[in-house]
Formats: structure tokens, C-alpha cells, sequence
């Protein structure tokens, strides 16, 4: 049984009214989506996503009237989606099995819903590349689906909607690189979307790729995501000293702050030397080399007067304008 729970965007699109589920249903045998409506090209397409693994397919060039078979509709695009990325058969007939019915609700998760404003974005895109595949939809929904997402603590939706069976799906990397539109972009695109996985096909220095990181995490609102792309930072490299500070400037805890801002101050002075350090006095917070370690002192400073630590950040204080 699938419930399908509807934008109110979508439900004043199809004119289907929301019928809640009886609460004599089982809740184990429910599988739970949500759907959305978006225009691209002047035409309305549907977005379903899963709700606990995000797995997510599309429906093109929708019109009031194909709702009539609505869960002809849903199984079919979701058996194209399986399809394309590659989840074995056995799963695909579990899972086809499971939709032998649908109610419809109101959508109420404002977590899953702010992700579908994320993947609207990216299938706009990925429908513009894909136009000339024999299935843009599915070409696109593959792409979604190897995306890592934040919300699932940067694991791929294929993975997670896979495992929710019993199954070990992984998004394939040929599938993942079409479209990506300057080759001199690739290695970043690479990292930040594929983690760990993307480090041998990089062509750039890593610690180049790890400060890219660093200034898409310092972009993202997410507190959690700005401290995944530190950590993949550095694991390209363990020198980067900003990664640290990110990670110092996302902690929930301030004395888990103060830890990641200490570190940061330790690789620094590992980084720039002793030498630097004696060679540059009165200048030393003038320098664009200096900076991140300025940055990491300021935020040992900060975090440590805050934890009541008073003397050691006055002594932080002095360091900072030696």
C-alpha cells in the first residue's frame, strides 16, 4: 500500500481530494511518498520521493487527465527509476509488489519537502541535459538518485532505498559523470557530490579540491552539511586548516568546538613553520598565508572566553596581535 502524500500545489493540480489512511491500517505494510508538481519547458512534470530513503522518480509532461490511472502512472515511473539505476530485478517486482494501492494525504514533513525544492532545482537541470536521451525522466532520476544528500548523512538515496529491502545498491559512476558541463570543473563536481569515491578520478591537487570544499561548505546553511564537506576536506587533505575551522564553526557542543578549533591551530602552525612564524613578526596577520590560522586562533579565542576559560583566551588574544 503506498500513502502519497501531495503538495498543496499538487492536490489543487490533480483535483484529488486527501483520503487519510483508516487507523486500522498496518503501518508496516505502508509505504510512504510524497509528490510535487513543477513546471520546465512550459510543461507540468511530477516529482515522487520516498520519505525515509528519498529515493525519487519522475513523471513528465503530466496532464489532469493521465491522473485518471494514477497508479498506473506511479509504477511506472518508479519501475523506470529501479531500471536505470541498475536495482536487481528481485527487488524491482518486491517493490512493485508492495504498490498495490494508493491513498492520498496532505504532505506534512517540512525536512522531505525542503529536499524537493533542492531536487526540483536539479531536475530542471538534468531534464535540459538529458533531452535528447530516448528517457529524459529516468536519465534524470538516476542522477538524483546518486546524489549524496545531507539529510541522509551524505549516503546516496539509491543506497538507502535499496537497503530498506535488503538490497546493496550503488550509484554507478558512468551514470553520475554524464552531463557535467567544464571539464576543468570536474574534479570539484567529483568531490562534492560523490565523497570519497570521486578522490582517484580527480586530475586536480587535492588540497586544491579540499579549500573548494571548504568554500562550498562556508556557502551551505546547513550546519551539517557544511561539517560533511570539512570532513571530506579532509580526507583529501589533513592539512587544511580552514576545514577545521568549519568544523569549529558548525559544532553543536563548545567544548567540541574548541577541540576542532585547536587542531586547526596545531596543523597551522605544523603548515606554516617556525621559520615563517620568526620571519614575518609584525606583519604575520597582513599575510593571505596567515590567514586561516588567524581564522582558527580567532575561533579558540572566542569558543575558550565563552566556556569560561578567560585566561587562556586573553593569552590567545596576545598571540593573535604579536
Amino acid at each position: 500500500m503506498i500513502l502519497l502524500r501531495g503538495t498543496q500545489k499538487f492536490l489543487s493540480f490533480s483535483g484529488i481530494r486527501p483520503q487519510p489512511l483508516s487507523e486500522n491500517a498496518d503501518s508496516a505494510m505502508v509505504s510512504e511518498w510524497f509528490v510535487n508538481v513543477f513546471y520546465h519547458e512550459h510543461k507540468k512534470h511530477l516529482l515522487f520521493t520516498h520519505r525515509s530513503t528519498l529515493f525519487s522518480f519522475l513523471v513528465t509532461e503530466v496532464k489532469k487527465n493521465d491522473l485518471k490511472d494514477f497508479i498506473g502512472i506511479f509504477r511506472k515511473g518508479l519501475s523506470r527509476a529501479m531500471y536505470h539505476t541498475h536495482c536487481p530485478g528481485e527487488m524491482m517486482q518486491k517493490v512493485l509488489e508492495s504498490c498495490d494501492g494508493i491513498a492520498v494525504d496532505k504532505a506534512n514533513d517540512r525536512s522531505v519537502l525542503s529536499s524537493m525544492n533542492d531536487m526540483v532545482m536539479k531536475s530542471r537541470w538534468w531534464l535540459s541535459k538529458a533531452e535528447k536521451e530516448e528517457d529524459p525522466a529516468a536519465v534524470a532520476a538516476a542522477r538524483l538518485n546518486g546524489m549524496p544528500m545531507g539529510a541522509l548523512k551524505y549516503k546516496y538515496p539509491i543506497e538507502t532505498f535499496s537497503a530498506s529491502y535488503g538490497y546493496k545498491v550503488q550509484p554507478d559512476l558512468k551514470d553520475i559523470l554524464w552531463g557535467i558541463p567544464k571539464e576543468e570543473d570536474l574534479a570539484i563536481f567529483l568531490v562534492r557530490e560523490l565523497g570519497e569515491a570521486a578522490v582517484d578520478l580527480m586530475t586536480a591537487p587535492p588540497a586544491h579540491i579540499a579549500r573548494e570544499l571548504v568554500y562550498e561548505a562556508r556557502e551551505r546553511g546547513d550546519p551539517d552539511e557544511r561539517a560533511g564537506l570539512a570532513r571530506r576536506a579532509l580526507k583529501l587533505d589533513p592539512n587544511c586548516i580552514d576545514a577545521y575551522v568549519v568544523l569549529g564553526d558548525s559544532s553543536e557542543y563548545l567544548d567540541e568546538a574548541v577541540s576542532n578549533y585547536f587542531q586547526a591551530v596545531r596543523v597551522g602552525k605544523e603548515v606554516l613553520g617556525e621559520k615563517f612564524f620568526k620571519e614575518n613578526i609584525g606583519r604575520f596577520g597582513a599575510l593571505l598565508d596567515s590567514r586561516p590560522y588567524m581564522r582558527a586562533l580567532a575561533g579558540l579565542q572566542e569558543s575558550s572566553w565563552e566556556l569560561g576559560r578567560h585566561a587562556e583566551a586573553i593569552q590567545i588574544c596576545r598571540e593573535c596581535f604579536a
